[in-house]
Order: structure tokens, then sequence, then C-alpha cells
């Protein structure tokens, strides 16, 4: 994971240390202190699905799908869940299309969708050449170290708004901001464990050292801009 992202923050501007503090503290947040890619686990509820998505009446328009999250939790079938929440959203085609459950949440930032999978694929081509990953076609590249790293850098690149709320600073209002971008949505207790994941990048980064964090990135000194991942842990 480290290797993988000292070869190419750079290719995705995760220049400065406010940024890469920010970035950090959502892989945090998504994969655990354990920085370990993970696949969306989408055996949910009926009360998952009630708090996920309430205004969407998924019980009342997938008439099987109550039979499915009823059931127990090992037993439930999570492809067929997810084909179904996640039919018709963010580019994914209807239930048979099996876009939901191919392109459930994958990776350290647990990009969701064809629509965000093709935008993340079109920034690799463009930021990085050469980079070796077809995440359209081999979705599960992006719940391996290296193609979750990079691909995780380039969903930050292609939401064009996270490096400039990054910038803003370490307060909580920035934190929940950028949690708020890359979540969609607020949640106070996601927004509580991302602040605590923070204050942990914030001292790996050395945020309040970054003599020159408020200069424009093409004037940044590249030490004080905490050019690599420290060799302490993250987690």
């Amino acid at each position: 994971m480290r290797d993988a992202f000292n070869g190419c923050y750079e290719n995705f501007e995760l220049i400065r240390c406010l940024r890469k503090a920010h970035f950090f503290a959502q892989v945090l947040g998504e994969s655990g202190n354990a920085l370990n890619p993970r696949t969306e686990d989408t055996r949910f509820s009926r009360r998952n699905i009630q708090n996920l998505w309430p205004s969407r009446n998924l019980l009342g328009q997938y008439p099987d799908l109550g039979a499915l999250v009823d059931a127990p939790q090992e037993t439930r079938d999570a492809e067929a869940i997810a084909n179904r929440v996640y039919a018709g959203r963010n580019g994914n085609g209807d239930v048979a299309s099996g876009d939901g459950w191919r392109f459930r949440g994958h990776g350290y930032i647990q990009i969701t969708g064809r629509g965000t999978f093709q935008g993340v694929q079109n920034t690799m081509n463009s930021r990085y050449p050469g980079h070796g990953l077809d995440i359209m076609n081999n979705s599960d590249q992006v719940s391996q170290p290296r193609g979750g790293m990079i691909s995780a850098m380039a969903y930050w690149y292609w939401k064009a708004t996270l490096n400039p709320e990054a910038d803003k600073g370490d307060a909580n209002s920035t934190v929940d901001e950028v949690t708020r971008l890359v979540r969609g949505g607020r949640d106070n207790d996601i927004n509580a464990e991302r602040r605590a994941a923070y204050r942990t990048t914030m001292r790996t980064f050395r945020t309040p050292d970054c003599l020159d964090r408020d200069k424009p990135s093409s004037a940044a000194q590249r030490w004080y801009q905490s050019d690599e991942i420290p060799r302490a842990s993250i987690g």
C-alpha cells in the first residue's frame, strides 16, 4: 500500500500534508486501522435498508427484497440484495445486469457504482498511464492493496472538490465536509469517527508544521509538504 501511494501520489495531486492527512483519515474510516481494502458486505437487514435509503421505498419496489433481507444474516443472498438496492443508480443497469453486485463498494474508500468506477478508470488512464488496472472488467482489483490505493487516489482526484476542501485546514468542519463529499449525506456518528481518524493522520503528516500549507501547491516546499507516508504507523 505504501509503495503504491509513494509511486504515484503526485499524479493525483496529493502533494500537500493537509491533502494527505484528509485522504488517509477517510481511508482509515472506510477500511479500519488495519488499512485493508475491503468489499462491501451487502447482506443488509430490513433496518439497514430503511436507514440507508429512507426515501426510496425499496421494499415496495422489489417485492422479493423483504424475504431476502429478513433471512438469517449468514444465509442472506448478498448478490441478489446488492443487485436490487443498487439497480439503476450511479450508472448501474437494472437488476438483471448484475451491476449492483459487480460495482458494490470496493477498496480503501469504498467506490460504488458503474459510473464511479468508470470515472475512476478514466482518471487512472489519463493521470497515470501504464497503471495496468482494468477495474471495469475486474472490480476485485480495487479490493487488493495496489489497485485499492491507486483507485482511491484516482477517486480523490476525480471528485474535484476534495483537494480544495482539504486545503482549508484541520478544523472539524473541514473534516465533516470532506466526509460528506466522500460518503454523501451526514451522519453524526460517522463524523465523530472521521474526526478521530483525522487527529491521527494530522499527527502523522505533521500538518501544524507545514510552514507553507497556505501557499499554492506550485510554491510548496517538498519536505514541509510531507512527501511520503512516514514510516510511523498511520493506524
